[in-house]
């Protein structure tokens, strides 16, 4: 992460960017990193998403259900937390893609937490640290994606992934995060 903060500048120099950025990336430097050594490291995926993850129809017919997770090669020792983070980030990327609002986007991901809670809970802790370590996986895509189009200006897909990014991470950090995670448990 903190190979990234020298990137900020690189990656952006529109203030009110640069503000949301430091924002996400100071308030996880100084609220999250801190705390994590008090908590448990596992072997976790690293990149959850919607293209990592292969779905079947379930028995009845009237939905799906995960049949495989691919692509390993950010797999590693690391607190569960991040892996739970980088799915909801994911997924609140996915849902604003098919058209949800971003509020609604994020609140919908609860469904993840609370899938990931029925079968492996996160402590207290990991549960007060999730709402930055979501912001600081949104920091990470948009920083490194616009670090990547300015080496590569006409890549369309760079510059459209991270603005997108961009628009969220800033409504996701307007909103409380205590509020978020209220009504992220509350599903």
């Amino acid at each position: 992460m903190f190979v990234l903060e020298s990137y900020i500048s690189l990656a952006s120099q529109d203030g009110a960017e640069l503000k949301v950025l430091c924002h996400a990336y100071n308030t996880f430097v100084n609220e999250v990193i801190p705390q994590l050594g008090n908590l448990n490291k596992h072997v976790i995926h690293g990149d959850l998403n919607d293209e990592n993850i292969l779905v079947i129809p379930n028995q009845s017919g009237d939905g799906h259900e995960i049949s495989s997770v691919i692509d390993f090669g950010d797999s590693s020792v690391n607190y569960r937390l991040f892996e739970v983070a980088i799915c909801m980030m994911y997924m609140i990327l996915v849902r604003v893609k098919q058209g949800d609002a971003y509020d609604v986007a994020i609140r919908v991901v609860g469904h993840v937490l609370c899938g990931y809670q029925s079968v492996y809970a996160l402590s207290h802790s990991e549960l007060s640290l999730l709402y930055w370590s979501i912001a600081a996986r949104f920091f990470q895509s948009i920083v490194i994606g616009m670090y990547k189009q300015s080496l590569e200006p006409k890549n369309i897909y760079l510059s459209q992934t991270s603005r997108l990014g961009l628009k969220i991470l800033s409504s996701y950090i307007a909103l409380s995060g205590e509020e978020v995670l209220s009504s992220w448990m509350s599903i």
